[in-house]
């Protein structure tokens, strides 16, 4: 029960922030910075054309980035928010849950730019393969979390 007093705490701060400062929260709310790095190992088997020998391929990769945008911003809320202190009172005191979660809170935003290092090596490959480049995202998506359906729509 602590856990869900600080989080609606949390939300109501977050809304009068949007009230206060309404170009700042819109415009700056989900732009981050992020840097990463993974590694994968891929096994398997391929067929050259025109040959009916399998070649075994194993590859192992490694990649690095960092970026910097917006990502995962809600931007249907925050749109539907941004600078009309009426629109924040419905958001936060509807009962039209169901409104809010599935499809307000559920299209979200993503666009970044950044830079990263990708690097290759396999027993397929004779050699190591190494790119850098620049790159960037622009998309959007519609995400629900299943997890939350029953707490949103009980009383």
């Amino acid at each position: 029960m602590e856990q869900e007093e600080q989080d609606k705490i949390k939300r109501a701060a977050r809304d009068r922030d949007f009230v206060n400062a309404p170009f700042e929260n819109f415009f700056l709310g989900s732009l981050k910075l992020k840097a990463d790095y993974g590694y994968t190992d891929t096994s398997g088997y391929t067929e050259h054309v025109g040959n009916a020998t399998l070649v075994e391929l194993d590859t192992d990769q490694s990649v690095w980035g960092v970026k910097f945008g917006y990502f995962n911003k809600k931007l249907l809320r925050d749109i539907y928010l941004f600078g009309s202190q009426n629109n924040i009172d419905y958001y936060r005191k509807s009962k039209n849950k169901a409104f809010r979660w599935a499809f307000l809170d559920a299209v979200k935003f993503n666009m970044y730019a950044g830079y990263g290092k990708t690097e290759i090596e396999g027993s397929g490959l004779n050699n190591i393969t190494i790119d850098e480049r620049s790159n960037y995202y622009v998309g959007i998506s519609y995400e629900l979390p299943l997890s939350r359906l029953g707490n949103e729509f009980v009383e």
